[in-house]
């Protein structure tokens, strides 16, 4: 077996296990623990191995659209560390976000080893592991649902959330798997994935996380468009988007007990209500205006305002300037009308339609990096 295919299947697996692991029997203020661990040992090896194998290759040649805006970046949440309320947190992270500069790093190294060892040959082996991983996630989300669950449940008002700590983060998770469930049934023609695409529709049901259920209708409309040539394909989609769509009204009518979603964002609930926290955001921007209060240290629940909020003027700009340098090179990338290529941009959109509305947390942030740097990898180089 080559360097190659060993750092291909360390990222894998690390990302399978970060996905699926939990603390047992233990307070649930150590759940990250175990994510945190496996994360830093997983990339750290691959990185070690990276470096062994050298750099003949050019580790940076495929992201070349991307590296200064990168560089920007994170030298401006590096600024914000510094300059903002709280260096600790900033570097480090908080509980149940870990989003600080240390966590950024760890991101964007695995985004850049997903660009250089996930081609479009072995992206099919690692949708196996990710859709197997993804099953365990949800058994366990129905177990949890039955009351059987072998771990401490934190009180989410009958809302389940799997390995995941929150019914939010389970939600984006489902959201982003769902177009490869759907890529990988138009590819292999295998009838056992329509169970399993029932299942994590189910368990979308049951976390009721309306910013996975919202992430999913979006996202249905350009794979209706992909799979139209494929008329039994248009029909699971169209009853995908359909039954998320009765789910999402049924959930936010207060069938459940559960604030409607006008109250969602407007009255004290189960957490802070949205205007509040989209209010508080807006606060630390006029608190610190230039480079922000620091990474974590603020939750808007909204990617804009927080990048604003945490980063200041200056770092939204760089913020900013790397999305325009990620469309720009896809816009003059050679590949386009690839199933694969829709397939993770979707993944990757409901990712940051999740992000409108929610902070980010270490599995499904760990999961679109490995599923962007495939994304644009595959995208930038005919590997």
């Amino acid at each position: 077996m080559g360097i190659n295919r060993v750092i291909f299947y360390i990222l894998i697996s690390t990302v399978c296990a970060v996905l699926g692991s939990v603390s047992l029997w233990i307070s649930d203020t150590t759940f990250d623990s175990p994510k945190l661990l496996l994360m830093f040992t997983g990339v750290s090896i691959a990185c070690i191995l990276w470096a062994v194998k050298g750099f003949k290759e050019g580790f940076f040649r495929k992201t070349s659209g991307v590296n200064l805006a990168i560089g920007t970046y994170l030298s401006s949440c590096m600024l914000s560390c510094f300059f903002g309320m709280n260096w600790v947190t900033s570097f480090f992270g908080a509980y149940k976000q870990h989003g600080g500069v240390l966590d950024l790093i760890a991101y964007l190294a695995l985004f850049y080893l997903s660009v250089n060892y996930i081609n479009k040959n072995n992206i099919r082996i690692a949708f196996r592991f990710l859709i197997i991983a993804g099953i365990y996630c949800c058994v366990l989300g129905v177990g949890q649902k039955l009351g059987i669950s072998r771990y401490v449940s934190l009180p989410m008002w009958g809302r389940v959330y799997s390995t995941f700590g929150q019914p939010v983060f389970f939600g984006c998770f489902i959201a982003m798997m769902i177009p490869i469930i759907l890529y990988e049934m138009n590819r292999t023609m295998n009838i056992w994935l329509l169970p399993v695409l029932i299942l994590f529709v189910f368990c979308l049901f049951i976390a009721q996380a309306r910013s996975g259920l919202i992430a999913t209708i979006l996202v249905s409309i350009p794979l209706m468009y992909m799979y139209r040539g494929n008329k039994l394909f248009m029909i699971t989609v169209l009853s995908l988007f359909i039954i998320v769509l009765i789910s999402g009204i049924f959930i936010s009518a207060n069938t459940h007990g559960i604030v409607n979603l006008y109250s969602r964002f407007t009255h004290h609930n189960d957490y802070a209500p949205r205007l509040s926290l989209y209010a508080g955001g807006w606060g630390a921007i006029k608190a610190y205006p230039f480079f922000g209060v620091g990474l974590d240290n603020v939750r808007p629940h909204n990617i804009f305002i927080g990048q604003c909020a945490k980063l200041g003027i200056v770092g939204f700009l760089s913020f900013m300037y790397l999305g325009y340098s990620v469309i720009r090179s896809f816009i003059f990338s050679e590949y386009h009308g690839l199933k694969l290529f829709y397939t993770l941009f979707a993944s990757c959109c409901a990712y940051l339609i999740f992000r409108q509305f929610n902070p980010g947390y270490i599995p499904v942030t760990l999961f679109f990096s490995l599923i962007a740097g495939s994304l644009y990898g595959i995208q930038n180089n005919n590997n």
